[in-house]
């Protein structure tokens, strides 16, 4: 079954921006864009990824995207 997976990790590391960084941006808790960094939720909220993408500068399909379960093409570990 296919399923949203974030990827505002990797938009980070293309515009070589920090969790810190992203969370000063945006006025969003250091806590919350760690949660949003590692897909470590179950639903998103649209607040917080209108916030992330004007701060990136980015559309919503470049922070989000649809595989299989298991089938994640770009992780990055801390």
């Amino acid at each position: 079954m296919k399923q949203l997976h974030l990827t505002v990790d990797r938009m980070l590391k293309e515009q070589e921006k920090t969790r810190y960084w992203l969370a000063k941006e945006t006025g969003l808790d250091y806590s919350t864009v760690n949660k949003y960094f590692h897909n470590r939720l179950q639903r998103y909220d649209s607040y917080v990824l209108a916030h992330i993408c004007n701060a990136l500068n980015c559309d919503i399909q470049d922070i989000l995207e649809l595989a299989e379960d298991g089938e994640i093409k770009y992780t990055i570990q801390d």
